[in-house]
This record gives structure tokens, sequence and C-alpha cells, in this order.
């Protein structure tokens, strides 16, 4: 069996302190104490037999129990792994892969497409990771660049990120949707010029208009 990561923490409805209570034997069984506002918690990284004889204790105890495969926690180096993995964008700038902003290496993060606490809690999120390749959370193939308002805003949500996240990490993307806006733009603005052309008295904005135009006019407005 491969290994997991176990935590052990007072239980749902139980305000009493229970782990602080039996701190010296969670100890003593290697467990470390994770300090958190929510959820104070004591952990190892054990093999499955371990992780049983640590949830037999937990139930003469009255703890609450919880372990999870290995490969489906936040290492330490998955950052790393990312800046290995992907070039900057341009000018040692890195794109994030929601909204496109560019940003360099000390303020770009590094998001799990499919969220750590999804893949650790959830088991749908995890089956859906593995239907892409993905067997470990931590994978190359689930991390993407995020600037720190889409990496917030997103949090541990799915669905339409993660579509975003696979779009977005491809360079082209950005270029072809750019290319868009600035077509649309300046369609919409040769739009407004020609009704300003057809409507206006004004001749020296009439004449400066026409100028700029000139290229893409092939016969008179007017």
């Amino acid at each position: 069996m491969g290994q997991v990561l176990v935590q052990v923490s007072d239980g749902v409805f139980d305000s009493t302190g229970k782990i602080y209570d039996n701190r010296e034997d969670l100890q003593r069984m290697g467990l470390h104490f994770v300090a958190s506002k929510t959820k104070p918690r004591y952990e190892i990284t054990c093999d499955k037999s371990e992780s049983d004889k640590i949830y037999d204790f937990c139930q003469q105890r009255g703890l609450s129990w919880i372990d999870f495969p290995i490969e489906w926690t936040r290492s330490a180096d998955y950052r790393k792994k990312q800046f290995n993995k992907v070039k900057p964008a341009t000018k040692a700038k890195y794109r994030c892969a929601y909204c496109g902003k560019k940003l360099p290496y000390e303020k770009i993060q590094v998001d799990h497409i499919f969220p750590v606490w999804g893949t650790m809690y959830i088991y749908r999120i995890r089956e859906r990771a593995k239907k892409r390749g993905i067997t470990n959370v931590n994978d190359p193939k689930n991390l993407c660049f995020a600037c720190k308002r889409c990496n917030q805003k997103k949090g541990t949500d799915t669905g339409l990120w993660i579509k975003m996240a696979y779009i977005g990490q491809h360079e082209i993307y950005w270029r072809i949707r750019h290319g868009l806006i600035l077509a649309f733009l300046g369609f919409m603005l040769y739009r407004i010029s020609l009704i300003i052309m057809l409507t206006s008295t004004d001749a020296k904005l009439l004449e400066f208009l026409k100028y700029i135009w000139k290229p893409f006019l092939d016969q008179p407005l007017y």
C-alpha cells in the first residue's frame, strides 16, 4: 500500500480540546502538531497499516481521524516544477492562465487547476482529474500560472475555471483573442467614423476622418 497523510483533530461537535489532552500519546506515535485557526490538528505521513492503528486509537479516545493518499496532498516543490516546465511569455513575465495578465516571477502565483482541497476530500473531483491523466495533484499537468486576484477568486472552485486554465496556458489563445478584440474595436471605430462622416457638417472633422480611413475606402462616401 502507498503512503497516506493522516490528520487527527477534535470531533466535529467537540470543543473540549481532546487533541490537547491526548497530545503526548499522539506525539509518541510520531504525529506533529499543525497550528490552524480553523482546524488545529496533528499530522503524520505513514503507510496505511500505521494509519489504521492511529484510527483505532482515535476511535477509543473520541478523536476525529482522516487519511488521504499522499499523492493528493500539496508538495513543497510544486512551484519549482511549474517554473521548470514553463518559460516566461515575454520579457521575463509569466501570463495568468485565467485573465491573461503578465507578471514577473516575484508576483506570479502557481495554482493547482484541480484544487488540492477538492482532490483530498472530494472523490468526484479526484476522478475528474484522473480522466485527464492526473494521478498526482502536483503533476505539472495540474499546474498553471495565476495572478493573485484570479487565484483568490477561484479558490476551491472547479467547473469553468478548469476549462479556462487549460485553454489559457496556450500563448496562441491570447494572441488570437487580443487580435479579435483589436479587430472588433477597429471595426466599431470605423462604423462610428462613418456615421459622423455621413451626418456631420464640420468640414475640418470630415477631412480628418477621410484622411484616416482613406486607405480603406474604395469610393466616395457621399
